[in-house]
């Protein structure tokens, strides 16, 4: 079996599992399905998930997150990026509220292992 998990628990009641895990409880963000959850962190309010889809789910994820967090609405900062190397075109698009920080998804080529990964991070409030 190659998965490996480790979770740490703070005296705080902070959370932090890599390798795995479950999306923690008090993640509003919408979670695109048929990720595998690679790294959770949750402390309070702030919560950090990074998952890994199928390496051609890009532009299937890119349309779920522009239609989830309403991406072409004034409320929301798009941006897409993309930069080539030797190994390839790597493509990128990050998503935040129009003027705040609450929250950010970014929706990428994975750079070093084959897939899409996608962070989601929650700041508290």
């Amino acid at each position: 079996d190659d998965d490996f998990t480790i979770t740490v628990e703070g005296d705080d009641g902070e959370t932090m599992t890599i390798g795995g895990g479950e999306i923690p409880d008090g993640l509003d963000l919408p979670v695109a399905p048929g990720g595998d959850v690679q790294t959770a962190i949750s402390g309070g309010s702030e919560m950090v998930v990074a998952l890994q889809y199928a390496d051609g789910d890009y532009d299937q994820l890119v349309s779920f997150y522009d239609s989830e967090l309403n991406a072409s609405s004034d409320d929301v900062d798009r941006n897409e990026t993309s930069f080539t190397t030797e190994d390839g075109t790597f493509r990128n698009v990050y998503y935040a509220p129009a003027g705040g920080d609450a929250w950010t998804v970014t929706v990428g080529d994975c750079i070093g292992i084959p897939g899409i990964c996608v962070n989601l991070l929650q700041s508290g409030s």
